[in-house]
């Protein structure tokens, strides 16, 4: 998959998949920017690179290869048994992802993102 910016993961299909989990509520002490940043503005603020996915199922959280906690979260539409795709990338100044499977919502937890020294905006 070429890096994609997150409105055109959003408008791609592959096949005929429901998802469930766009009217999950975020991860407890997260917000949902997804429509935020399908806008021209919106971006990680992260330093660009290649991060661990921890998560299982529906739901994965982006760490550092060291396993700091990013305060960046998301769900995908695409059923996973067991553990997700452990590897994402981030790029082109925070404005482009590149993850193996649909992502369908993203989520910031501000403290944690203020926390992890990582923020850089």
């Amino acid at each position: 998959m070429d890096k994609y910016r997150f409105s055109e993961l959003l408008e791609s299909t592959m096949g005929n998949v429901k998802p469930l989990l766009n009217e999950q509520n975020p991860p407890q002490g997260y917000k949902d920017i997804t429509s935020w940043y399908s806008t021209p503005e919106g971006k990680f603020y992260i330093p660009d690179g290649d991060y661990v996915v921890d998560g299982m199922g529906y739901n994965g959280t982006i760490m550092t290869n060291d396993g700091k906690n990013t305060g960046y979260a998301f769900y995908t539409s695409e059923g996973v048994r067991g553990a997700l795709p452990k590897s994402i990338n981030i790029s082109q100044n925070g404005g482009a992802i590149k993850y193996d499977l649909k992502i369908t919502n993203i989520f910031l937890n501000d403290q944690i993102l203020n926390n992890s020294g990582l923020k850089t905006k």
